[in-house]
């Protein structure tokens, strides 16, 4: 099992997965060299081209520096939105819930790098799903602090 898992580093170089993922390098910088801005369009990077294995790179192919960038953004609110439920909640349910969420989120954004997720339907899904339970949650954690403090008949604070 050792020499497996230290083949797994020691042999990259003749790994074919990996001569693939490097191969497709020339072709997408040519493709982002056209349009580097707001790319050639979503989803107009087909397989016929070339498989990338690499969902950031097809993103970056397809709608340029702006759309990376908003989608890493997006992500990335996902995990910082789900972090802060877990300080904002008053319930310990919720805050690990937020926590759960985050991780989640933070999860697709690491295997994002690792394949072309928007080919598979049913990962693509999940995280628009997570990334919107994730602002579910929030919004119902945020909404539940003043009516505790109508229900125990305290004044209420300005948010």
């Amino acid at each position: 099992m050792i020499g497996t898992i230290t083949g797994l580093f020691t042999s990259i170089s003749s790994d074919s997965s990996a001569q693939s993922r490097t191969g497709s390098w020339p072709l997408a910088f040519e493709f982002i060299s056209r349009s580097p801005l707001f790319g050639r369009g979503f989803l107009t990077f087909l397989p016929p081209y070339r498989i990338l294995d690499d969902q950031y790179l097809g993103i970056l192919i397809e709608t340029g520096f702006i759309g990376l960038a908003t989608f890493i953004g997006m992500l990335m609110s996902g995990v910082i939105d789900g972090l802060r439920i877990r300080r904002l909640s008053s319930a310990g349910a919720d805050g690990s819930l937020g926590i759960a969420l985050s991780a989640s989120v933070a999860s697709a954004l690491v295997s994002f790098a690792l394949f072309d997720a928007f080919s598979f339907p049913m990962a693509a899904s999940m995280t628009f799903l997570m990334l919107g339970c994730v602002g579910a949650l929030r919004r119902c954690v945020a909404a539940s602090t003043p009516v505790q403090a109508l229900l125990r008949n305290e004044p209420l604070r300005a948010t």
